[in-house]
């Protein structure tokens, strides 16, 4: 488990856990960023060291300027779980909230920086392992490089979840992925989500180079009043050779 300071043992339930983290990695109260970027990046390393993760939680724009004037970063654990109205749920969640106050919230000063104005270090739940905190959210994203070989991949029919096996082993284990299973999935329904409504301009599109590369290249695309595709036929050299 992480290094860790636990204060009021006397009831577990009263329990405040402090990471263990150097001081020069540990943000401090008139702390000044050059950008919020800055800000949420020093804080979720922190929180990486530390065996949480973090998410926003609010924000405070000056009508004047538009600029973000406030700023408030809280652990993951911040605020209560929603009851569910949902009964006989067949897949079920561990409880993520548990009204955790631990944040960090940064001001812009007149100078035009962002300085912490609150910082609450004390958590009231146990922070996770060095070995399972690359799984909580904030410390957790494909890379671009990931993205584009797995949309590569996807291309030539390689399913996810063999991807999933591709990169674990490039990476050395899961751990060194910098993502999980769940962001790979994720990843495809975004990718399908935005070609929603595009793919007969794509399938055009492909017809159209296929085309050029070869004059004898064949298609016929019909559409139906509400423009949808209801016949598509193509044949290449080989296959109008062969008929």
């Amino acid at each position: 488990m992480n290094a860790q300071n636990v204060v009021g043992q006397s009831n577990c339930e009263d329990s405040l856990y402090v990471p263990e983290v150097a001081l020069d990695r540990k943000p401090h109260k008139g702390q000044e960023f050059d950008t919020l970027d800055d800000a949420y990046e020093f804080y979720n390393k922190y929180a990486k060291e530390g065996g949480f993760s973090i998410r926003i939680n609010s924000s405070k724009i000056c009508k004047e300027s538009n600029d973000i004037i406030r700023k408030e970063y809280v652990c993951f654990k911040e605020g209560q779980a929603r009851q569910s109205k949902v009964v006989n749920r067949k897949r079920r969640r561990g409880i993520i909230r548990g009204g955790c106050s631990a944040k960090l919230v940064v001001v812009k000063s007149e100078f035009g920086k962002y300085m912490v104005r609150i910082f609450v270090e004390e958590h009231n739940h146990a922070l996770s392992s060095p070995r399972r905190v690359h799984l909580l959210r904030s410390h957790r994203s494909m890379s671009v490089v990931q993205k584009n070989l797995s949309q590569q991949l996807a291309v030539v029919s390689i399913p996810t979840c063999q991807q999933i096996g591709l990169f674990e082993l490039q990476a050395g284990g899961l751990q060194n992925m910098g993502c999980v299973q769940r962001d790979f999935y994720n990843n495809d329904r975004n990718l399908w989500n935005e070609l929603k409504g595009h793919d007969a301009d794509m399938l055009y599109e492909h017809f159209q180079s296929e085309k050029e590369k070869n004059s004898s290249f064949f298609y016929s695309i019909k559409a139906g009043c509400d423009d949808r595709i209801t016949h598509c036929f193509w044949a290449d050299v080989v296959c109008r050779r062969a008929y």
